[in-house]
């Protein structure tokens, strides 16, 4: 039962005075209530008075500082270096199904240090790809040649003009990288040393039948049609280093042990300078597209090519922990891209649309900081970001040249940024935001004041 008072809702009721020892203490706790607010205020004010300016200086001095550390006038917390790896014929597809069944350990861990285009089908937007091929035309072909050459040049097959793995489509570049040089020469151009580590395709090479200089490089043919005639030469143009490793078709590791002998000889503590290493490794594509080897096969249910990149993957890994070491001991920055130049379907490559367009596309950095936090690849990914990616690692802007872009880096190798840090603390942006005085039954009341940061209010 519903008990109803009417006194409670009839409006002609008198009210009930309040006694003068009840307003007294409504008095007195209105007045303690705006001595809180005062000080509160009092706080305040002090903050944005002192706290706020003496932050703020700080932040600028230190701003200014890292400006000054940037332009180079200071020594620089490590020297800038890069390496970036082609392992031939690695398609982009079959690169993912490997690293999920944990076949390559050692380029697993080295795409866990920073990012890496993913590519769970051919349909995947986020696989990285290799310059155009058939798409600009019959003449042009998925295959080692053209894609190197946009490797180093960061442009597309119809600007470097290699559009297959002959003489002629090789001698198109000794004519087109007066116009689109490759990052070598742009690295030598800016005062960089350069090295290379590897065979025929990327340069030239010894046949093992024969012994003559007929396996063809296309990056010897930026210094010219004679491509040949720096077959066994040490060094060239563009290259101070140079190692050419021969071809081994078996599956023992022999040829990859040689890929060892090299590395520790690269990178012998008491010799090594180069900036920018290219380490190149054929053997994938190489076997998968011999008919002698009916077994291997750009598939991942090949138990050959499996085990050829099995093996690939021990070279890398001898790799990323010799830079490790440098880091360490030399006070090293290092960039280390790994890319392929194209893919394949069943034992060719060169006209397969996807099949032979999707690539690997691992990037990190090992630096006297630690690995550097990066950002998200930018799609399209392709293998023309690679030069202008590693020359941006050295301070050099070529992205007006190529078609390529910069991925994932924020700073240069002199003194590395990783991708999250931002430039001064939150504190330093604060600001104290005092609401109107009012007039509450009578009082004069003070709002509240508030501190605000960037991202968070402090009542």
């Amino acid at each position: 039962m519903t008990i109803f008072r009417e006194d409670w809702f009839d409006p002609t009721r008198p009210k009930k005075e309040k006694t003068a020892a009840q307003r007294e203490r409504e008095h007195q706790e209105k007045v303690k209530e705006a001595v809180r607010y005062a000080k509160r205020i009092e706080t305040l004010e002090l903050c944005c008075k002192w706290f706020v300016p003496i932050v703020s200086t700080i932040a600028a001095v230190a701003v200014f500082v890292s400006v000054i550390a940037t332009s180079g006038t200071q020594v620089s917390e490590g020297i800038p270096r890069a390496a970036v790896i082609v392992l031939e014929g690695f398609k982009g597809t079959v690169f993912d199904e490997l690293l999920a069944n944990n076949k390559l350990p050692n380029i697993q861990y080295l795409a866990a240090q920073g990012v890496r285009a993913e590519c769970s089908s051919l349909s995947d937007s986020s696989c990285a790809r290799t310059q155009s091929g058939q798409l600009l035309g019959s003449q042009y072909l998925w295959t080692s040649g053209p894609g190197l050459a946009s490797i180093l040049s960061g442009v597309n097959a119809d600007k470097h003009q290699v559009a297959n793995d002959t003489f002629t489509g090789y001698s198109s570049y000794s004519v087109t990288s007066a116009t689109y040089p490759s990052m070598l020469a742009w690295a030598k151009s800016s005062g960089l040393s350069t090295q290379v580590i590897g065979a025929s395709h990327l340069i030239t090479s010894l046949a093992t039948k024969g012994g003559s200089c007929s396996l063809l490089g296309v990056a010897d043919f930026e210094c010219g049609t004679d491509a040949s005639g720096r077959c066994l030469q040490s060094s060239t143009c563009n290259t101070d280093i140079r190692v050419t490793t021969l071809p081994n078709n078996d599956f023992q590791g022999t040829e990859e042990n040689t890929y060892y002998a090299d590395i520790a000889k690269a990178f012998d503590t008491t010799t090594f300078d180069s900036d920018l290493v290219v380490l190149h490794l054929n053997k994938l594509a190489r076997l998968a597209e011999d008919a002698s080897y009916p077994n291997c096969y750009y598939s991942s249910d090949s138990v050959d090519y499996t085990a050829v990149a099995y093996v690939l993957d021990s070279v890398v890994g001898q790799l990323v922990q010799t830079i490790t070491n440098r880091v360490t001991d030399q006070r090293e920055n290092w960039l280390i891209i790994l890319t392929s130049d194209h893919g394949g379907l069943g034992k060719s490559s060169g006209t397969n649309t996807d099949d032979d367009e999707v690539i690997p596309f691992v990037l990190a950095t090992l630096t006297t900081s630690g690995n550097l936090v990066l950002n998200s690849l930018q799609l399209p990914t392709t293998q023309m970001d690679v030069a202008p990616t590693v020359m941006s690692w050295f301070g050099v802007n070529m992205t007006t040249a190529v078609d390529g872009k910069v991925q994932s880096i924020c700073s240069t190798g002199l003194n590395p940024t990783t991708a999250d840090v931002t430039a001064v603390s939150d504190m330093s942006v604060c600001v104290c935001v005092c609401m109107s005085v009012y007039d509450y039954d009578g009082y004069l009341r003070l709002m509240d004041c508030e501190l605000y940061s960037d991202t968070n209010s402090i009542r």
